[in-house]
């Protein structure tokens, strides 16, 4: 079923040409758009969070000199390595799920990521590279 959209009258184009919109079309449009709004939302939150963490963190208890006999200050530090971690893993996961083929295999790395942490990364990346001939090119493949 499609929804007609007239032409401007004073175009070039044939007097009586129509521009056909699938309503389809606009679903897709719809939820790209929201997709799209959601993302944004979500890692502008994150980078806050993150960003927030650090910098009380920082402020709070100096990274210099290390205190490493001090038990609050390297637990507020092992709580922002932590966040800071998954702030970087969460961005990847994106990347990783937008570019996977499937969202089964795309959201069995993000598991692998956030539970196994880097050396599941680096396994990503390079097969990753490997399968794109040392290419970093983010395509789906």
């Amino acid at each position: 079923m499609y929804s007609e959209i007239g032409g401007d009258s004073n175009s070039d184009s044939e007097p009586n040409s129509r521009h056909c919109v699938s309503f389809e079309d606009i679903r897709k449009y719809t939820m790209n758009y929201r997709n799209l709004i959601i993302a944004l939302s979500f890692y502008a939150l994150l980078c806050m969070v993150t960003l927030t963490t650090i910098a009380v963190t920082a402020y709070n208890y100096p990274l210099f000199p290390f205190q490493s006999d001090n038990l609050e200050w390297n637990n507020r530090w092992l709580i922002a390595t932590v966040v800071d971690y998954y702030g970087a893993c969460f961005c990847f996961c994106g990347i990783v799920l937008s570019t996977e083929l499937t969202w089964v295999r795309g959201l069995a790395w993000v598991a692998g990521f956030c539970i196994l942490g880097s050396p599941v990364c680096c396994l990503w990346m390079l097969l990753w590279l490997w399968r794109g001939g040392g290419s970093l090119c983010l395509e789906r493949r």
